[in-house]
C-alpha cells in the first residue's frame, strides 16, 4: 500500500539551512547512519537502510502538512536510533551532528582548509582483484599483508600500514584498488629506506597467500598446471584494474555483478562451430589448407575434430558445440554396422575427452529446412541423398554415441567427456526411432549422467550450447564452410538476491530499481569485454587475430564484430522471496513480481543495443559461479544472513527442494522461461524410486506442447548441466 492509499502524503522535499528547497533523499539518511554505525563497529548496510525507512516514515507522518527541514530529518534520525535500541550508532551521530555545526561555524571564521573528518576513521575497502572480492582494510589486515608480503616484522609492518591508511585519508579515498594500495605500499617502504622489504615485494605480483593458492588449491575443480593458473589470476587480476570500468570492476568484487571469463580476457565465452566447416575447409588459425576428402574416413574425421576442438578450447572459456552433428556427418558413416558405428563413436568421444566444456548435438529429426537439402559427401559434394534420407544412419550414431559414453570402456573421468545434448523437434516425439533412442537417453540420466533435451518448436534450425541457444534464419549456416556458427563474445551476471537486499523488505520498486542499476553495470562491463575482444582481433599482434580471418585462411572462427553478449541472471527465486516474503511458487502475486523484474531487464537490453553490440537476456545457471553470490550477501548483510541459502537458485528456476509436484513446476517456470533466450528446467529423480520411461516421455510431451521452456535436463542429481 502506497503512503497515498494509508492517508500520509510522502516526502518529497526538504529544506536546507540557506532556505533552498531540495528533493528528499533517503539514500543520504542511510548513508549518514551506516557511517555512524562503521565508526562503532557495525558494517550492516542492510539495516541502516531499514532505519533510513523507518525515519521517512515518521517524517511523512509528522509534516503531512509541510516541508521538513534539515534539522528536523537529523533529529527524526537520533530519535529512530535511540527508540530502535541503538544507542551506541545513535550516540556516534550525535557527535557527528555537532562536529558538523562546529565545521560549519568555522568555515564561516576562516578562509583556509577545514579538517571535514566527522566519525573515527573506518576501514578502508580495497577492490582485491586477485581474490575477486572488496575486503575492509584497516592497520592489522594490511600490516599482515606486508609482513607476509615484504618479510616485515610486526612493529615494522604496523607503521607503514598506518602511514599508508593515513596517505589514503588525506588523499580522502575510503575505497583503493589492490595495485595503488600496493603502489602507495611501495613507496611507503622506499621512502623508509626498507629496500630488502621493497624488493621482496617486487619480485612477485601476487602475495605469498595468493601463490599458495595457486599451487595448493582448495577447489578440486581449481586443479590444474600451477603456472596455467597463476597466469590465470594474473590476468584476472588486469582485467578488474585495467579493462573493467571503475563502477564495473567495483561491482563485480562486491558481488553485486559477476563478468565470466575476466582469467581469459581476450577469449570469446561459448562458440558453435559449423561440423561441415570443420570437415571440409580449413579452420583459421588452427588448420591449413587440405585437399577435398582429406578427413573423409570417420577415424580422420574424430582425429581432426579433436585437434580443432583443443585448440579451439585454448580461447573459449565456457562451451563449444557442434550442432546437428549425427546429421551433418551421416554421410561419413553412412552403410556402417552397429559395432562399427559404436567403435567410430568411441573414438569420437575419445578425441574430444579433454578438451575443455564440448557439447555433441544430437538431433533426433532433421534440422528445421535441412531435411530436403542434398547431404554433403565424404568430399565435400552434395550427393544424391537428403539429409531427412540418412535419419537411420543419424540416429544410429546418436545410439553408439549414447552406448559408448555410458559404458564409458577406457574413456577416462566421466567428467571430461564431451556432453550430449539431444534435439526434439516435432517429428521426433511421434517417430518410432527416435522415441527409441530417447527412451535411452532417459535411461543413461537416470542411471548415470544428467542429459539434456532441447525443445525445438520452430522451423528454424537452433545452434548455440546450453548455456545459450540461438535461432538462425539461415539454415546453410549450419552446412556453408563460409560461416562457422555463432561466438557468444561475454556473459556478466547479475546478482538478483543482492539487489533485493539493498532495497530492502516490502520495497519492491526498489528492488526492480536496484536490479536495472545492477544490469547498467553488467552491460558496462559487457561493453568493455567487446570492446577488448575486437581489439584482441584487429592486427597481427591480437591473440584473436588468426581466429577471426586475419591470415585469410577462410572463414571466420570467432567475430568480434558480431558476438552475441549475455546478460544473465541468477537467483530469481530467492530474490523475490527476500523483497516481498514469498517465493515464486508461493503465489501469483509473487510470480508476477519476478516477470516485472525479467521485463525491465529485457528492456534494459533493448535499449543498450547498437551496431556491434546486440545483448539479450538469460538465465545463469552454473552451479559454482551462483555459488559464489550467498557468501558476500552474508557478510555486506548480515542482519539477513540466517534468511540466505547456501547457494542461489539458479537462473529463473524454482529451488530445487521447492515443494511443489511437476505440473506447477512446469507451469511457473514456463511462464518464467518465456522472457529469457535461455533457461534449463531440471528434473531431479531418485535413483529408487525410479519414474517408467513412459511416464518420463510423457512428461516431455507435455513440456513440449504446453510450455515455451526450451531445455530440460533429466538425471539423479549426480552432476549438474551447467
Amino acid at each position: 500500500m502506497s503512503a497515498e492509499q494509508g492517508g500520509v502524503r510522502p516526502v518529497r522535499q526538504v529544506r536546507k539551512r540557506d532556505g533552498r528547497v531540495v528533493d528528499f533523499d533517503e539514500r543520504k539518511i542511510a548513508d549518514a547512519i551506516y557511517k555512524a554505525a562503521l565508526s562503532v563497529g557495525a558494517e550492516d548496510r542492510f539495516l541502516a537502510e531499514e532505519l533510513a525507512s523507518v525515519v521517512t516514515l515518521f517524517i511523512e507522518k509528522s509534516f503531512a502538512a509541510g516541508i521538513p527541514g534539515i534539522e528536523d530529518v537529523q533529529d527524526m534520525v537520533e530519535r529512530v536510533l535511540i527508540e530502535t535500541g541503538h544507542a551506541r550508532t545513535a550516540k556516534a551521530y550525535i557527535l557527528y551532528r555537532e562536529k558538523r555545526a562546529k565545521l560549519r561555524e568555522a568555515e564561516t571564521r576562516s578562509t583556509g582548509p577545514v579538517q571535514r573528518e566527522l566519525f573515527a576513521p573506518g576501514p578502508v575497502v580495497c577492490d582485491d582483484a586477485e581474490r575477486e572480492r572488496a575486503l575492509p582494510l584497516d592497520r592489522e589486515s594490511l600490516a599482515r599483508r606486508l609482513g607476509a608480503g615484504a618479510d616485515l616484522p610486526e612493529g615494522p609492518a604496523s607503521q607503514v600500514a598506518e602511514a599508508v591508511l593515513s596517505r589514503l585519508r588525506e588523499l580522502g579515498l575510503d575505497r583503493v584498488s589492490g595495485s595503488l594500495l600496493g603502489r602507495l605500499s611501495d613507496a611507503e617502504l622506499l621512502a623508509r629506506g626498507m629496500l630488502p622489504a621493497f624488493l621482496a615485494r617486487g619480485v612477485k605480483s601476487l602475495d605469498r597467500e595468493g601463490i599458495s593458492g595457486v599451487l595448493f588449491p582448495k577447489e578440486p575443480d581449481r586443479a590444474g598446471v600451477p603456472a596455467l593458473r597463476a597466469g590465470r589470476a594474473l590476468l584476472r587480476q588486469h582485467a578488474i584494474e585495467d579493462v573493467l570500468p571503475k563502477a564495473v570492476a567495483s561491482a563485480h568484487l562486491e558481488g553485486r555483478i559477476h563478468v565470466r571469463g575476466l582469467s581469459a580476457p581476450t577469449a570469446a565465452f561459448a562458440v558453435a562451430l559449423s561440423t561441415d566447416a570443420v570437415r571440409l575447409g580449413p579452420i583459421p588459425g588452427v588448420s591449413g589448407g587440405f585437399g577435398p576428402g582429406a578427413v573423409a574416413a570417420p577415424r580422420r574425421f574424430a582425429t581432426h575434430l579433436g585437434r580443432v576442438a583443443r585448440r579451439v578450447a585454448e580461447h573459449v572459456t565456457h562451451g563449444l558445440s557442434f550442432p546437428a552433428l549425427n546429421f551433418l556427418t551421416a554421410p561419413l558413416y553412412a552403410g556402417l554396422g552397429r559395432e562399427e558405428l559404436r567403435e567410430e563413436a568411441w573414438h569420437l568421444l575419445a578425441e574430444l575427452s579433454g578438451a575443455g566444456e564440448v557439447e555433441i548435438g544430437l538431433a533426433l529429426s532433421p534440422p528445421p529446412l535441412l531435411g530436403a537439402r542434398k547431404a554433403r559427401g565424404p568430399g565435400g559434394e552434395p550427393g544424391p541423398e537428403t539429409y531427412a534420407d540418412l535419419t537411420t544412419t543419424a540416429l544410429g550414431l546418436a545410439t553408439a554415441l549414447l552406448e559408448a559414453r555410458g559404458a564409458g570402456e577406457a574413456l577416462g573421468e566421466r567428467e571430461r567427456l564431451p556432453r550430449l545434448a539431444f534435439t526434439l523437434g516435432p517429428e521426433a516425439l511421434e517417430d518410432e526411432a527416435a522415441l527409441a533412442v530417447i527412451g535411452m537417453a532417459l535411461a543413461e540420466g537416470l542411471d548415470r549422467d544428467s542429459v539434456l533435451f532441447v525443445l525445438d518448436r520452430e522451423d528454424l534450425p537452433l545452434i548455440g550450447t546450453a548455456r545459450l541457444r540461438a535461432r538462425i534464419e539461415d539454415a546453410t549456416r549450419l552446412t556453408d564452410t563460409a560461416t562457422l556458427g555463432v561466438t557468444v563474445g561475454s556473459r556478466a551476471v547479475v546478482n538478483l538476491p543482492r539487489a533485493a537486499l539493498r532495497a530492502g523488505l516490502g520495497n519492491t520498486g526498489g528492488f526492480i530499481a536496484e536490479a536495472e542499476a545492477a544490469a547498467d553495470l553488467a552491460l558496462a562491463g559487457l561493453a568493455a569485454r567487446e570492446r577488448f575482444l575486437r581489439r584482441a582481433a584487429a592486427g597481427p599482434d591480437g591473440p584473436l587475430w588468426p581466429f577471426a580471418g586475419g591470415r585469410g585462411e577462410g572463414a571466420r572462427l570467432v567475430d568480434p564484430e558480431h558476438a552475441v553478449a549475455s546478460l544473465a541472471v541468477a537467483g530469481l527465486n530467492e530474490a523475490v522471496l527476500l523483497s516481498c516474503g514469498q517465493e515464486l511458487s508461493d503465489s501469483d502475486e509473487a510470480l508476477k513480481l519476478g516477470l516485472r523484474v525479467l521485463r525491465a531487464l529485457e528492456e534494459k537490453c533493448r535499449s543498450a543495443r547498437r551496431p556491434g553490440f546486440e545483448p539479450g537476456l538469460d538465465a545463469e545457471e552454473d552451479v559454482a559461479l551462483v555459488s559464489r553470490f550467498p557468501p558476500l550477501d552474508r557478510v555486506d548483510f548480515p542482519s539477513a544472513a540466517p534468511r540466505l541459502p547456501a547457494v542461489y537458485s539458479g537462473g529463473v528456476g524454482l529451488r530445487a527442494d521447492a515443494p511443489v509436484d511437476l505440473a506447477l513446476r512446469l507451469d511457473t517456470e514456463g511462464r518464467l522461461a518465456v522472457s529469457v533466450r535461455t533457461s534449463t528446467v531440471r528434473f531431479v529423480f531418485p535413483r529408487s524410486p525410479r519414474p517408467s520411461p513412459e511416464s518420463l516421455l510423457a512428461l516431455l510431451r507435455k513440456t513440449w506442447r504446453n510450455t515455451r521452456i526450451r531445455q530440460i535436463a533429466v538425471g539423479h542429481g549426480a552432476r549438474e548441466w551447467n
